[in-house]
């Protein structure tokens, strides 16, 4: 990559976080201890691949943006060695394209309307020492857009009631709204907005000042006093996915080990009932989280020195690989095996290769040689946005014998 778009992309992993951030604003309004309970735990990796590609992601969004608004054409990255910028970058054109379409047309409406992009906000009015950045503001119209890039495509994001979106809108309003004591708040509406480009996903929440900040000081306020003091009463739920502290904390570890009084509701005779399932699958999936979780933070602190009573660290299963391939490739001609039998040779996926252009009319023909291989099926909540798989396909799949349950 050159030095000139090296520049260009921000260093945003060397930003500092807040105690209250309102990205986690979701676990730490519901489990208010859970904050200074996350300080106690340290781990070896800080970061992982998706959130480094997420980063990745904002820092070539913002590089456009301040492109466009610098009347600069936007990066393109044409280099050998920015095939992975180039594709996010591709991948980012619904949020760039949507942002666009947005601000020129506040433009037309008032000539005064301006954009920002990355904007440290702070919305301590609500939250002790709550700071975060925001992707994207818009001012105009009487209007403040408050506008937040996902590029995860994992788990679908609604703007709706969303505590961080809303905790940047107070931020925002603290920055731009100087409200006028006869007239009240330059702004009519806050409008705050997430775009998950990945998932061609666009959600809005329509929302005034007033209900905004009653919001803020009457619901966010005093749980932010507790989770700032580490007070309050530990509560566990889906805010634990991503909870720092979820391998070591003490409600999270009670409630997995209590599995056998759950289960001498049954009789011993009888196998769990079936309706029983669509209870006890989602607790087996946070169980499952729990335990890698736990195995993983008990392993990186026996690496930082710590004893586990009972535990040492071995070494892992590892792998033999060639010292020098140059000489194990001549050494092996020597002893008679042939090129066929010492390299593998196969075609890359569709997927890889789509991810290598940005033209569309190659991409099209790329599909035109590809089949849809489905996946295995899976159990889902009844929420979700996926189609039920048919009956008939089901037959169609596994054939119409009965289910065998056990011999008679």
């Amino acid at each position: 990559m050159s030095e000139e778009k090296k520049t260009m992309l921000s260093e945003h992993h060397n930003r500092a976080h807040a105690v209250l951030s309102a990205s986690a604003s979701s676990r730490w309004l519901a489990c208010t201890p859970s904050v200074r309970l996350s300080e106690q735990i340290y781990r070896l990796k800080e970061t992982t691949d998706y959130a480094e590609e997420g980063t990745l992601a904002h820092e070539i969004a913002e590089s456009c943006l301040n492109a466009y608004l610098s009347g600069k054409e936007m990066p393109d990255f044409d280099q050998p060695d920015e095939i992975e910028q180039k594709m996010i970058r591709d991948q980012l054109s619904l949020y760039l394209e949507s942002i666009i379409i947005l601000y020129e047309n506040m433009k037309a409406r008032d000539p005064e309307s301006r954009i920002f992009t990355e904007i440290p906000v702070s919305f301590d009015n609500v939250a002790p020492e709550g700071f975060g950045t925001v992707d994207c503001i818009i001012v105009g119209c009487r209007e403040l857009h408050v506008i937040d890039l996902k590029y995860g495509k994992g788990i679908m994001v609604d703007a709706e009631d969303n505590p961080q979106l809303r905790l940047y809108g107070i931020g925002c309003l603290n920055l731009f709204d100087d409200p006028d004591p006869v007239f009240g708040s330059r702004f009519d509406q806050v409008i705050t907005t997430i775009i998950q480009p990945r998932m061609n996903h666009v959600s809005n929440e329509v929302i005034t000042p007033d209900e905004l900040l009653s919001w803020g000081i009457e619901e966010v306020k005093p749980r932010a006093q507790l989770a700032y003091e580490g007070k309050g009463v530990l509560v566990t739920g889906d805010h634990c996915r991503f909870c720092p502290a979820k391998a070591a904390c003490p409600l999270v570890t009670s409630r997995n080990l209590i599995g056998k009084e759950q289960m001498e509701k049954y009789p011993e005779t009888e196998l769990v009932p079936i309706e029983q399932y669509a209870q006890l699958i989602p607790v087996a999936r946070q169980l499952r989280s729990w335990c890698d979780s736990l195995i993983e933070y008990a392993t990186d602190q026996a690496k930082l020195g710590e004893t586990i009573p009972g535990m040492k660290l071995v070494e892992g299963r590892g792998k033999d690989s060639w010292d020098s391939e140059e000489q194990a490739v001549k050494k092996l001609k020597e002893l008679g095996f042939t090129e066929e039998q010492m390299y593998q040779k196969k075609i890359v996926s569709p997927s890889h290769l789509l991810k290598l252009t940005s033209d569309e009319d190659i991409k099209a023909r790329i599909r035109k040689l590809t089949v849809h291989v489905p996946g295995s099926p899976v159990l889902a909540d009844e929420d979700d946005r996926r189609a039920a798989i048919s009956a008939e396909l089901l037959t169609e799949m596994y054939g119409e014998e009965p289910i065998d349950k056990g011999a008679g």
